[in-house]
């Protein structure tokens, strides 16, 4: 037995795929769909967002087997996101979004340890008791060096409202070491003043585009929700975000 790649050029392969796919169908299901090569081959050519491979498994002449891989394409993280970002876009509008790689310009840097400590405050955690931090400039600037020097490139979002002042914030974080193909989506919050604007919408398509753009890379993009958040976790599942697994904090008293 031999295995190879078709390619779309190969004639021969094709119409021996397809004719082990109908030998196929009548064996499992009494019955065959007649397909031909140049059907096939629009099957398994690649397009705008999946890259696709074919390998058949040969007996001397006949097929006896394939196996198939698709490869989502950087364009596949921002699917179904249009009418999304149609939608933050009309109930922003005044606010603008801004994008900085792994440190915070200095003149933000007081507003933006403001957004982390309200963060905290805001954290829908239950009954869980813990110390509120002050994210001073130098508190900042000390988890930007570590998360660097940790392998991590973060993408910080900010909004900023029409008097200057930020709005809101999220981050997502993804390792810059070769295979790497996982992201982090960390942080959001929207001051309760802001609220209502679709700000952290907003802020979540604009980290996973530039992710998109920046690390093609990445695959999957993980994230966590408190399960008393309805707010979030119902923008989380309208982007496509789905559970894996539950945590369950205990505090000792």
């Amino acid at each position: 037995m031999t295995i190879s790649r078709i390619q779309l050029d190969d004639e021969r392969g094709l119409e021996a795929v397809a004719a082990f796919r109908g030998a196929h169908d009548l064996a499992q299901f009494g019955g065959s769909v007649v397909q031909t090569a140049a059907q096939l081959r629009a099957e398994i050519a690649d397009s705008e967002f999946n890259r696709h491979l074919f390998w058949a498994a040969w007996e001397g002449d006949w097929v006896v087997g394939e196996a198939s891989v698709d490869f989502p394409l950087q364009e596949n993280l921002d699917l179904g996101y249009a009418e999304l970002q149609a939608e933050a876009d009309a109930r922003s509008a005044g606010y603008s979004t801004l994008i900085w790689s792994n440190r915070v310009p200095d003149e933000y840097l007081e507003q933006y340890g403001k957004l982390l400590t309200q963060l905290e405050l805001d954290e829908p955690d239950e009954d869980v008791v813990g110390e509120i931090a002050d994210y001073t400039p130098e508190r900042i600037r000390e988890g930007e060096a570590r998360s660097t020097a940790s392998g991590y490139f973060s993408i910080i979002a900010v909004s900023q409202a029409p008097d200057g002042s930020l709005a809101a914030h999220s981050e997502v974080e993804v390792r810059t070491e070769p295979g790497a193909d996982l992201a982090f989506q960390r942080n959001t919050l929207v001051f309760e003043a802001h609220r209502g604007h679709r700000l952290g919408l907003a802020l979540k398509l604009a980290t996973h585009r530039a992710i998109a753009e920046q690390f093609p890379a990445v695959r999957r993009i993980a994230t966590w929700n408190s399960h008393v958040n309805p707010w979030m976790i119902e923008v989380n599942e309208r982007m496509g975000y789905r559970p894996r697994y539950r945590e369950v904090i205990y505090q000792t008293g």
